[in-house]
């Protein structure tokens, strides 16, 4: 599960250095998003990577076997678009008195991913 905690990271650095960019790509319609090949370009391989490896991750038994990895891909990308955009916002430290906004939104990431790796009775832990 270590890659999937580590996948999201350069995903907040990137996004402290470009913000405008974040922003910009994150307000783009999804109609629109989706009718641009060189968009979906970037978008396609991030998605198949995180699928794959928590396709991995529930045959390891580090998810449930009723858990469906497409609608995790989901709800990390909301999670984490999320984190980043309170980030930008300057919104995450006051919640995390001694962390900087990017330090608290690492590990905001890096617990929800623990969180959403927790086995059910009986299965594997996560690491």
């Amino acid at each position: 599960m270590a890659a999937v905690q580590t996948g999201w990271l350069p995903y907040i650095d990137w996004a402290g250095v470009y913000p405008y960019e974040f922003r910009y790509i994150g307000e783009i319609p999804a109609g629109q998003f989706t009718a641009n090949p060189r968009l979906l370009q970037y978008e396609r391989p991030i998605h198949a990577l995180v699928s794959k490896i928590l396709q991995r991750a529930k045959t390891e038994g580090f998810l449930g076997q009723d858990e469906d990895p497409e609608t995790l891909v989901m709800m990390s990308h909301t999670y984490v678009y999320g984190v980043i955009t309170k980030m930008l916002l300057g919104d995450l430290s006051r919640w995390s008195p001694g962390l900087s906004d990017r330090e608290a939104a690492r590990l905001a990431i890096e617990l929800f991913v623990e969180k959403c790796c927790q086995p059910t009775p009986g299965e594997r832990t996560c690491p």
